[in-house]
């Protein structure tokens, strides 16, 4: 049987002596991983889950850390390989388990995906058609309500019933199952008469233009926008 090994330093890291940056710590314990977790595969539950509370127990000690000095960032990335190669291992060991079942399932979609796509275009058409059937008849009720209204204020009797009659017919419920909810939908926009309030930034255009200015001292010139020079590390297995 195939076995994973996944590395923690949760109990002897917690208790440990205080290093760079203040951080309480045993290093040869996080930096080293002392403490090996063997998890037979394939991975049930509760191995995970104990897995997990081990890096939940872990996460004080890491987040104490904080980069002041040269030492200090040296052992920040120490932990930093650390953690990726915990990282590595619980996605490995995920691995493991789901590509053989989504290999399955692949397979079982491509069955039920040319049956399901060729129902779907009969299903959209007849919830248009309902649907703007709803819209037409719930106009119409509610003009023949208003209809009611104005007979009722100049007390024409007749008017009135008819109206009402009309819009209570329209209002009966029928025998069809389908449920319906009135809701609203853009159908056009006209920018010209747009408030300020509803104009969104291009934020494609400009994080493309933060990415174009790459390592450089300047930053970026935009009307509006303000860059902050940040550093993005990667981290090395």
């Amino acid at each position: 049987m195939q076995r994973a090994t996944e590395t923690s330093g949760a109990t002897a890291g917690a208790r440990g002596p205080r290093g760079p940056g203040g951080a309480t710590r045993d290093a040869e314990a996080l930096l080293t991983a002392a403490q090996s977790v063997e998890v037979d595969l394939p991975i049930d539950a509760l191995a995970v889950a104990k897995l997990q509370r081990e890096a939940e127990a872990d996460a004080p000690v890491y987040l104490a850390v904080t980069c002041t000095t040269a030492e200090d960032y040296e052992f920040a990335d120490a932990l930093l390989t650390a953690l990726v190669q915990r990282e590595d291992a619980a996605v490995a060991m995920r691995k493991s388990a789901t590509v053989p079942l989504y290999g399955v399932i692949r397979t079982v979609e491509s069955w039920f995906k040319p049956w399901l796509n060729a129902l779907a275009p009969a299903k959209a058409h007849l919830k248009k058609e309902m649907g703007a059937y709803r819209v037409r008849q719930e106009a119409a009720e509610r003009e023949a309500r208003e209809l009611a209204a104005q007979a009722a204020e100049t007390g024409d009797a007749e008017a009135l019933v008819e109206a009402l009659t009309v819009a209570t017919e329209i209002a009966a419920p029928t025998a069809a199952r389908a449920t319906t909810r009135f809701a609203w939908q853009v159908k056009r926009i006209a920018e010209d008469m747009l408030p300020d309030e509803y104009w969104t930034p291009d934020m494609a255009k400009i994080n493309a233009a933060a990415k174009a200015a790459g390592s450089s001292d300047e930053a970026p010139i935009i009307p509006g926008v303000i860059f902050e020079r940040v550093a993005l590390i990667g981290a090395r297995r």
